[in-house]
C-alpha cells in the first residue's frame, strides 16, 4: 500500500511540474505589470494592451453562458458610462468559443457599452492572467502594474468600488 501511495504521489507532482511549466509567460500577479496581450474585437479590430499605457485599464473575463456575468453587466455598464474617458478603459474579454456573432447578439440584448474581445481559445485568459473561473476582474494602473484582482461579480457602482477604482484615476 506505501509503495502505490509513493507512485501516485511522484504522479501527482510530476503532473503538477508539467501543467505549470507548460504555461507560458507569468502570471498576472497584484503589485508586478500586467502581462501584455493582442486580442481581436467581435469585428476583427487588434487591441493591445500596451497601448492603453497612461490609463486605467478595468478587464473582465466574461462568458455568455454564466448567470453571475449576466447580473453583473449592468453594473459593469453604469461604470464604464461614468468613468470612460481619457484615463480610464474599459475591455470585457470573451472567453466563449462561440462565434462572434453569438457573442455581438449577447451585447445588443444586453446593450453592453464597452469593447468585448474574444479570447477563444483563453490563451490570455487562463495562460496570462491566470483566471479560474468567470466572471474575473483585474484592474491595471496608469503605469501598467495590476493593482486589484477581483473573483466573481460584484455591483461595480458600490461606492467602496468607486472610491477605489478613482483612487488609481488620481494617480499620475
Amino acid at each position: 500500500m506505501k509503495k502505490w501511495f509513493t507512485v501516485a504521489l511522484v504522479f501527482f507532482v510530476f503532473l503538477l511540474i508539467f501543467f505549470y511549466s507548460s504555461r507560458p509567460g507569468r502570471i498576472a500577479t497584484i503589485g508586478m505589470p500586467a502581462p501584455d496581450f493582442t486580442l481581436r474585437d467581435l469585428d476583427g479590430k487588434e487591441y493591445r494592451l500596451s497601448e492603453f499605457r497612461g490609463k486605467v485599464v478595468f478587464l473582465n473575463f466574461w462568458a455568455t453562458w454564466c448567470p453571475p456575468c449576466r447580473s453583473e453587466i449592468p453594473s459593469l455598464n453604469m461604470l464604464n458610462e461614468k468613468l470612460k474617458g481619457d484615463s480610464f478603459i474599459m475591455m470585457g474579454i470573451s472567453i466563449d468559443r462561440d462565434e462572434p456573432e453569438k457573442i455581438r447578439s449577447f451585447s445588443r440584448e444586453f446593450g453592453i457599452n464597452f469593447i468585448i474581445l474574444h479570447d477563444r481559445d483563453g490563451k490570455v485568459s487562463y495562460n496570462l492572467y491566470g483566471i479560474t473561473g468567470v466572471p474575473e476582474t483585474i484592474i491595471i494602473d496608469k503605469k501598467g502594474k495590476v493593482v486589484m484582482k477581483i473573483i466573481g461579480a460584484r455591483d461595480w457602482t458600490s461606492e467602496e468600488i468607486m472610491k477605489e477604482i478613482e483612487k488609481y484615476l488620481m494617480e499620475s
